[in-house]
């Protein structure tokens, strides 16, 4: 079962929200620790809302002094705290104090107007000694409010509370604004991305050739879409491959078929027809049988395993030996080492060694030796003493169908199958001798280290 995967715009605000979140608990959780260390976490403290009632109450009289108006909110406060005390100043020093101020914050009431907004946590046993000071704004203006007595609660409780309506909407805000924020930036950048990803929805096998843009994109993912046109490319390259090749087959075919056909109905019955029709026909076999080679390569590796070289080749040389010497030539197979172990398909090393010698056979002008080696270094080689093969040559000779002179009856096929068949053995093939002193191919296969 594949796992449903969410959108990068999804996954990306959940992320950033998420550690956003995370930093500021992480800051406000430092805070509370500094604020425990400050006030000490057995403290108690008075709410703040006290001393904001306390200021909600206070009026001016018409003399223009301070007054306290009796608010339901100062009566439920009254009847929740049985020491209540608070003490209220306004910049022109005017005051009202009731209640019993204790000791301990008498020395701060006559700067009362000076002093800024603060808590004064009670560590005592008794708890009374807690005072909340806060500067409002009242129906006679500024005060400054000193309030005690009322309930209390505990310091860890208080910054809590605080620390949780700040929080909150900080996340909340931050978390809408990332949300708009990450879908205009994705939906910016990701244009090119869009426009890749439609452009790719139009590639079929009728329209080659195109390539999606690498540029407006993501740093990130130029490699992807440089490593998808890389790829489109050789889908184009194989494309035009497989082409030409079934257009050169089908030519190929052709000509023989053509041959076959008036050979049938021109000839006159009898032994020479018979053999020509034979020898059509064999060729005829032997171009679908390397076509089939061709398809067989293309579509599978083989199975790999670990071989001896010269076992291999000396067992295939002993079984074209015959057909070298009917077609009047020397045969010989040599080996200067005893063993050299390869990784490969048996089968299709056999058909490399088969196609060289028969090329050998084919090209050997049907004289001289041909001699199937392996030197000191574990390279195979098959040799004959024929015309030779012209360097400009060289290197089409392992092209489909290629024929170094237009009269062989050979398909062009066989160097083809040698080539791929090296090259998917992570090997090598080279060619040597110029005309007329005969042609020597070497086949470089890696060998298998020792412990391997």
């Amino acid at each position: 079962m594949f796992r449903r995967r969410g959108t990068l715009r999804g996954r990306l605000t959940a992320r950033l929200v998420l550690f956003q979140a995370l930093a500021i608990v992480i800051v406000a959780a430092t805070g509370i620790y500094v604020l425990m260390l400050r006030y000490g976490i057995e403290g108690v403290v008075i709410g703040e809302q006290d001393s904001l009632i306390v200021a909600q109450a206070v009026e001016r009289a018409p003399d223009g002094a301070l007054a306290i108006r009796e608010t339901p909110d100062l009566a439920d406060l009254r009847a929740r705290s049985s020491g209540l005390w608070f003490v209220v100043v306004d910049r022109a020093e005017g005051r009202i104090v009731e209640g019993e101020v204790p000791q301990t914050y008498r020395g701060i009431v006559e700067s009362l107007s000076s002093l800024g907004t603060a808590n004064f946590a009670d560590t005592s046993d008794a708890g009374t000694l807690a005072a909340s000071l806060r500067v409002a704004e009242s129906a006679a203006g500024r005060v400054h409010v000193l309030v005690g007595g009322s309930p209390t609660q505990a310091v860890w409780g208080a910054v809590l509370a605080v620390t949780a309506r700040a929080v909150v909407p900080i996340v909340l805000t931050l978390a809408f604004v990332a949300i708009l924020a990450i879908a205009w930036i994705i939906r910016r950048e990701f244009r090119g991305v869009d426009r890749a990803a439609a452009l790719a929805a139009t590639i079929d096998a009728g329209k080659r050739g195109t390539r999606l843009p690498e540029d407006n994109l993501p740093a990130e993912l130029v490699p992807l879409v440089k490593a998808v046109n890389t790829a489109l490319g050789r889908l184009d390259e194989g494309y035009a491959r497989q082409r030409r090749f079934l257009a050169d087959a089908a030519h190929e075919l052709k000509t023989p078929i053509a041959i076959l056909q008036t050979r049938i109905e021109t000839s006159p019955p009898g032994e020479e027809r018979d053999r020509r029709l034979l020898l059509d026909i064999a060729r005829l076999g032997n171009l679908a049988e390397q076509l089939l080679d061709t398809q067989r390569l293309d579509h599978s590796r083989g199975s790999f395993a670990e071989l001896d070289l010269v076992g291999l080749a000396r067992g295939v040389a002993a079984d074209l030996a015959p057909l070298a010497i009917a077609a009047g030539y020397e045969f010989g197979f040599d080996a200067e080492r005893a063993h050299f172990a390869v990784q490969g398909d048996r089968p299709a090393l056999e058909r490399v060694i088969v196609n060289l010698v028969q090329n050998a056979i084919a090209h050997g002008g049907g004289h001289g030796a041909i001699a199937v080696r392996i030197d000191p270094d574990g390279v195979l080689e098959v040799a004959d003493e024929g015309a030779g093969i012209a360097a400009e040559e060289r290197d089409r000779i392992f092209e489909p169908f290629h024929r170094t002179r237009p009269s062989d009856r050979g398909a062009g096929l066989g160097l083809t199958i040698v080539s791929d068949i090296v090259g998917r053995h992570a090997g090598r093939i080279a060619v040597d001798g110029a005309e007329p002193s005969g042609t020597v191919f070497r086949v470089i296969l890696p060998a298998i280290e020792a412990g391997g």
